[in-house]
C-alpha cells in the first residue's frame, strides 16, 4: 500500500520522496514544491520507480552509495524538460527492511 502524505513534511521547501528497497516511491510530501519542481501531483508519483524521475537512479539500489550524500541530479519534469536538482538520499530502517528518503530542491 502506498501513502500519499507525509504529514510532518507538508510544509517543506523540498520535494521529499520515500522509496522502498527497489526504488519504488511509497510516499511523498504533498508540498507545492513537488508540483513546482517535478510538474507532477503527489498522487501521480506513487508506485513509480525513482528512475522515471531521475534517470541516474535507474540502477537504484545497485549504485546506492553514489547517492548517499548531497548531489546534483538531472530530473525529468512532467513536460519532458530536464532540470538540475540538489538531492540528498538517506536510509532508515523499518520493520520489513530498509527505506530511503530522497529530498530534492
Amino acid at each position: 500500500a502506498y501513502d500519499v502524505q507525509i504529514d510532518s513534511v507538508d510544509v517543506s521547501i523540498e520535494a521529499i520522496l520515500i522509496l522502498d528497497e527497489q526504488g519504488i516511491i511509497k510516499s511523498c510530501s504533498r508540498s507545492w514544491i513537488i508540483e513546482m519542481l517535478l510538474g507532477f501531483a503527489a498522487e501521480d508519483l506513487l508506485g513509480k520507480h525513482i528512475g522515471a524521475l531521475a534517470p541516474s537512479f535507474f540502477s537504484f539500489p545497485k549504485s546506492l552509495q553514489n547517492w548517499m550524500s548531497s548531489n546534483v541530479t538531472d530530473v525529468v519534469h512532467r513536460d519532458g524538460s530536464i532540470i538540475s536538482a540538489q538531492d540528498v538520499v538517506e536510509s532508515f530502517h523499518v520493520a520489513n527492511g530498509t527505506n530511503y528518503s530522497c529530498r530534492m530542491k
